[in-house]
């Protein structure tokens, strides 16, 4: 080789590495013209192809190459060359045509047979390669993606952690391990790998994935903090905003309402965010906020039921009946006509005086228990006990799914202070258990031993107060039968129940439903409710109906004595405000008692004891009205206030049973639908002699309500 021709190799060399790659084209190809048979150069000139993406030149040239030098270098680059033209099955035949490969060539040839989908054939020859003693992490890695094409995730993890020991820095063996891991619902392991990952390559996507495992792990602050790092950088992020929603709904369901608005914001007309809108306000009991948010989707989408059905059920929920049925009937017509839809428009009709379409219904979807439930109480308003008595039964006994339960019990109460927007000062505050929900794990075991057909003659009883207080007052009516007959009573009742309880049956083991039993202590149980399936119970000749319970003559004298007793005027007793989830109907405004306080010679008195309406409680102060709430610690406490009153104005709550089981004079405000236990009257009631009804005469109207209790106290 002469020093000129030297000399421009040299020089197409130095042009081909430094990128001037049609000037190195131009003197290779002289070169070439010189000289053909350089095999040196004509390798060269292939690399200056491949560069310039003239891949079937290329090709030509290390194929000429190779037919003279038969060098393993070249083969790869044959390979290389096909795999960059996209012709994965050229890399296979070349495969197939060469007996023995390195594992360069091998390599090409697994991501060809994964290029095409064959992971089988790609595993085969990666299992050469670790054969060979040759593979690194991305050998491991790449064979461990193939396993988990085949979903055989066991084979994938065992080489993505071998990959793992060879490189734990890579971002993709880190990421590749979290999927394993998620897959298997490992999200503890998943996060180890993928915090990883957030260091390596701390970006939005990487923060989002662990915002989402930590989520999974009901870890909320952890998942928050990630969250809120996203928006840091993307403030309008709608993934991360939605999360955080969605984390909020669990505890302060105000924030997730605030992060919905600032979504639609920006996308009014997005029906998942309206849904999930209608989805929050309905958990808050916001009916009219479900309605107005349901008109929005209706008119998005005005062929889909959803937002018919969210709406009725508000309507419903607010007593507007006819309004909702409305709704409902839309809901059957787009599709949704099932069990529930039926139920409800049934329900209306049982509390709009058609009672008999009501039953039509009902007995039409007898195979639901809840149809027979609703079937029962239907009969039940009409006093009519007998034909239903079985069903009735039922609906108490699967009161409490055994699901519902454990979520019941394992439900966590969080506080949470706002430092900064949607984030966390403080860690939530563990799962706990009230002490009045421990009775719960038992009523399945109570409900396998009631007493319903049972001889108890002789036999040991549990009594249990599986409902509400009001029930327990109202239905211990017959409690005497049930110590008349058994050789031995147990009462499990509410620690605040206690002492009432006791005095009343001093012949009964009264105990609290903190306490617990052993199995061999009772034969029999039945709750207290349900005694009116268990005995001989008529509606329409009910027993005791006039002070079958008392308080001691110690207890009356005690609060005869505190101070703000007014002797010198009329005691009436108030009662206005229960649970505003449960009886958002029965309750009333205190503003809307005011006219009462005009009549003369009357001393009002609270027996208000939770604070659960804020402008109540405010004007209850400048109102001349006593609070009694500090002189209130158990329903002993309010029987021995109600024994010293002259009346007693309540609500339908547990005071107005327990007052008309006292045989204290009480007037009892009932709204315009009331429960099934009122039945139809309107003026008496069966239960109590000495309770009379002010029933509203029109819907949510207690103006005219409390006109006839004022013109009643002024006579």
């Amino acid at each position: 080789m002469d020093e000129a021709y030297k000399k421009l190799v040299d020089i197409a060399y130095n042009l081909h590495v430094s990128g001037k790659l049609e000037e190195a084209k131009f003197t290779y190809e002289k070169l070439l013209t010189t000289n053909p048979d350089d095999i040196e150069v004509k390798n060269l000139y292939a690399q200056l192809n491949v560069a310039l993406k003239d891949y079937d030149l290329a090709l030509n040239l290390f194929n000429e190459i190779y037919e003279l030098t038969k060098l393993p270098d070249i083969l790869l680059n044959i390979a290389k060359v096909l795999f960059m033209k996209q012709d994965y099955t050229g890399v296979i035949k070349l495969y197939n045509t060469n007996s023995s490969l390195e594992t360069p060539l091998l390599r090409i040839v697994a991501l060809a047979y994964t290029k095409l989908l064959k992971y089988d054939e790609a595993i085969n020859v990666y299992q050469k390669i670790i054969l060979n003693n040759d593979a690194n992490a991305g050998d491991y890695y790449n064979i461990s993606i193939s396993y988990s094409k085949v979903q055989n995730e066991e084979n994938a993890l065992l080489y993505a952690l071998k990959s793992y020991e060879l490189n734990d820095k890579d971002l993709n063996i880190n990421l590749h391990l979290t999927s394993i891991y998620e897959n298997k619902n490992d999200y503890e392991n998943a996060l180890k790998y993928l915090l990883n990952a957030g260091k390596i390559a701390p970006c939005v996507d990487i923060f989002y994935r662990i915002g989402v495992v930590y989520k999974k792990l009901n870890d909320d602050e952890n998942a928050l903090a990630y969250f809120n790092a996203i928006l840091q950088k993307e403030p309008d992020n709608k993934n991360a905003l939605l999360n955080i929603a969605f984390i909020f709904n669990n505890h302060d369901k105000n924030v997730s309402v605030e992060i919905y608005h600032k979504l639609l914001e920006k996308y009014p007309d997005d029906y998942d965010l309206l849904m999930q809108l209608c989805l929050i306000y309905t958990k808050m009991n916001y009916h009219e906020d479900v309605i107005n948010v349901c008109d929005k989707i209706i008119k998005l989408r005005p062929d889909e039921y959803m937002a018919y059905m969210f709406k009725a059920d508000s309507l419903f929920a607010l007593y507007k009946y006819n309004e909702a049925l409305d709704y409902y009937l839309i809901t059957q017509k787009l599709g949704r006509d099932d069990t529930y839809i039926k139920l409800q428009i049934a329900y209306i009709y049982s509390n709009t005086d058609r009672v008999e379409k009501a039953k039509e219904i009902l007995l039409n979807n007898l195979d639901s228990r809840n149809a027979r439930t609703d079937y029962a109480f239907v009969c039940c308003r009409e006093k009519n006990i007998e034909p239903v008595r079985a069903y009735l039964h039922e609906h108490l006994n699967l009161e409490k799914k055994e699901e519902d339960v454990k979520e019941k019990i394992n439900s966590a109460i969080y506080r949470l202070k706002l430092d900064k927007k949607y984030g966390l000062t403080e860690d939530m505050v563990e799962s706990f258990r009230k002490p009045d929900n421990i009775l719960y794990p038992r009523l399945k075991k109570y409900q396998s031993r009631d007493m319903l057909g049972k001889d108890i003659n002789g036999k040991k009883v549990l009594l249990y107060s599986g409902d509400g207080v009001g029930d327990l007052f109202m239905f211990s009516r017959y409690i005497e039968e049930v110590i008349n007959s058994a050789s031995k009573v147990y009462i499990q009742v509410p620690k605040k129940c206690f002492s009432l309880i006791k005095y009343n049956f001093p012949n009964a083991t009264v105990i609290t439903d903190n306490d617990n039993l052993d199995d061999n202590d009772y034969d029999f149980t039945s709750s207290i409710f349900s005694l009116i399936c268990s005995l001989d119970v008529s509606f329409k000749n009910i027993i005791k109906s006039n002070g079958y319970l008392n308080v001691s003559p110690e207890k009356v004298s005690e609060k005869s004595n505190i101070d703000v007793l007014d002797n010198k005027k009329k005691k009436i007793g108030l009662f206005w405000q229960g649970n505003p989830t449960l009886l958002v109907n029965r309750s009333v405004k205190l503003e809307k008692l005011i006219p009462l306080f005009d009549v003369k010679n009357t001393q009002f008195y609270s027996f208000q004891i939770s604070t659960l309406d804020y402008e109540s409680e405010e004007l209850k102060h400048k109102l001349p009205l006593i609070d009694l709430a500090p002189y209130i610690k158990s329903y002993e406490d309010t029987a021995g206030l109600l024994k010293n009153m002259d009346l007693l104005i309540t609500i339908d709550t547990s005071i107005a049973n327990l007052s008309g089981a006292l045989g204290c004079k009480t007037y009892l405000l009932l709204p315009y639908y009331t429960e099934w236990r009122w039945f139809y009257d309107t003026e008496t009631t069966p239960w109590y002699d000495s309770v009379k009804i002010f029933k509203q005469k029109e819907l949510n109207n207690w103006d005219e309500v409390v006109q006839r209790v004022k013109h009643e106290l002024e006579l």
